[in-house]
């Protein structure tokens, strides 16, 4: 079964992966897109990313938009975790799984999901460097709605 949580631990793809295909034998299409921490942005070396957060907001943030996923899409289920606290280069902070009947509605709500969290839930990217730190504001634009 899916879930939505924040985690300050490695994040196991493969075992969420496994866990998902195995959920149900209605799944046709699975779509996995992984946040993955670079070591560079706008010419600056990064040492690592800190996620602040406001833990029960953010908590009940994921576990709503993944409900609205697995409705607005149809959906066979939906997997959400996002890393908090510190998170050293090369790993993952974000992954979002969706599995469909299909994989049409498994893309959209892939890219649905991965835009909302940006955009509304609770928790703030800081971008640490070798000289120094700054938070980072994403906004996505475009239609939320798709």
């Amino acid at each position: 079964m899916g879930k939505a949580e924040l985690t300050t631990g490695m994040i196991d793809v493969n075992k969420y992966l496994k866990e998902i295909t195995v959920s149900s034998k209605n799944i046709g299409g699975i779509v996995c897109f992984i946040g993955i921490i670079r070591s560079v942005n706008e010419n600056k070396r990064v040492v690592k990313l800190s996620y602040d957060y406001y833990p029960e907001l953010a908590d009940s943030q994921l576990k709503r938009l993944r409900e609205e996923a697995i409705k607005n899409f149809g959906l066979v289920d939906a997997i959400i975790l996002h890393r908090v606290g510190d998170v050293p280069i090369g790993e993952v902070s974000l992954l979002v799984i969706t599995a469909g009947e299909h994989r049409d509605e498994s893309f959209k709500a892939a890219k649905w999901l991965v835009d909302k969290i940006k955009n509304e839930v609770a928790i703030w990217k800081k971008e640490v460097y070798e000289d120094g730190s700054r938070w980072v504001y994403e906004t996505i634009t475009g239609d939320l709605h798709e």
